[in-house]
């Protein structure tokens, strides 16, 4: 293999270029200027001859495109006594499905009282565009990790596309690890979303991690746990403390220094109440520019099954005429969401 490198001859002759082949007795020199040129390695001052100048590191083998969680893991793995420290902040364009049907309730005794009919009539929330910035702070060690991440955004839904609304929301999560396959998560959260008419949420997660794959390029997880959660989003269980099993399942796949792609499922169901369920998924590519920053492309789908009725919030403005649209489910279970951005790592 090629390597760069200064070769002074006995005679004071000094010969820069590349060093292509040496079998002990001769070297071959690819030579500025004079081209290749084969010499008898007794010609060579031994003494005066520099070492071949090492590559500059590529800026692809420094790019840390893959998941920061991972990242920090491997910093430890070089200096186990030293905790290590990764911060992140993104910015983000966001696009989001309806979270309520926009069509008629197919009533007629609405229609012929002039009262609203339909979903879009009531101000329910249909597709969303909004802007959102997020942070993530993480310190790990040989046996520890905690990780702790914010968002906040701005959104505008239709119809009422004049409406502009703060959707907010934190993470905080704390893994010990026992063996080199096995660990312990929690992980607790707290969110806002006003789109979908979530006054607030909170979920406090507990689960036993199982590593089936970790390799350098591909990394698969699988967590079983138990979950706590209280809402208030206009459904029959807002205020109840819900106990749920479930699992997290996590993937991660490095095509090369620069692209990852990383997914993650979460699933929980009621242990009393099984009405009660709900699925997270997500789906991300993440694409290093530099050594600090990445193009993110990410899709979040979210399925909850206990969701349909109009919530008490909205229909709280129209007095007696609430009894009128209470049996009428035009919330959608499933909310899709395609976010896009840019993520600086420092």
């Amino acid at each position: 293999m090629a390597q760069g490198g200064t070769i002074k001859l006995k005679n004071g002759t000094i010969l820069k270029g590349e060093i292509i082949a040496d079998t002990g007795e001769s070297v071959t020199v690819r030579a500025d200027l004079i081209g290749e040129i084969t010499i008898v390695r007794a010609d060579i001052d031994n003494t005066a001859t520099e070492p071949a100048t090492p590559a500059p590191e590529s800026d692809v083998k420094r790019v840390t495109a893959p998941n920061p969680v991972e990242v920090a893991k491997g910093k430890v793995k070089t200096d186990p006594k030293k905790p290590f420290w990764k911060r992140s902040i993104s910015i983000s364009g966001n696009y989001s499905s309806a979270s309520f049907d926009q069509g008629s309730f197919g009533n007629s005794a609405l229609t012929s009282a002039g009262l609203p009919d339909s979903g879009a009539s009531l101000g329910l929330q249909g597709v969303t565009s909004s802007y959102n910035l997020s942070a993530l702070l993480i310190r790990a060690t040989a046996t520890q990790i905690f990780e702790f991440s914010g968002s906040f955004g701005q959104a505008k839904y239709e119809p009422a596309t004049s409406k502009v609304v703060d959707n907010y929301g934190g993470t905080g999560s704390f893994t010990q690890i026992l063996n080199p396959t096995r660990y312990v998560l929690a992980s607790s959260s707290y969110k806002v979303d006003k789109v979908a008419l979530i006054d607030h949420q909170f979920e406090q997660i507990v689960g036993y991690g199982f590593k089936i794959i970790d390799t350098e390029q591909t990394k698969f997880d699988l967590i079983p746990g138990v979950s706590i959660s209280e809402s208030k989003q206009g459904t029959i269980y807002d205020g109840d403390w819900i106990i749920s099993a479930g699992f997290l399942e996590r993937f991660e796949y490095n095509f090369n220094e620069r692209v990852a792609i990383t997914q993650r499922l979460l699933y929980t169901i009621g242990v009393e109440e099984t009405d009660v369920w709900k699925a997270v998924a997500q789906l991300k590519l993440k694409a290093g520019l530099t050594k600090s920053l990445s193009l993110i492309l990410t899709g979040n789908y979210t399925y909850d099954n206990s969701l349909g009725p109009i919530p008490v919030t909205t229909l709280s403005g129209l007095g007696p005429l609430a009894s009128l649209y209470q049996n009428f489910q035009p919330a959608k279970k499933g909310r899709f969401t395609l976010e896009s951005g840019i993520e600086l790592d420092f």
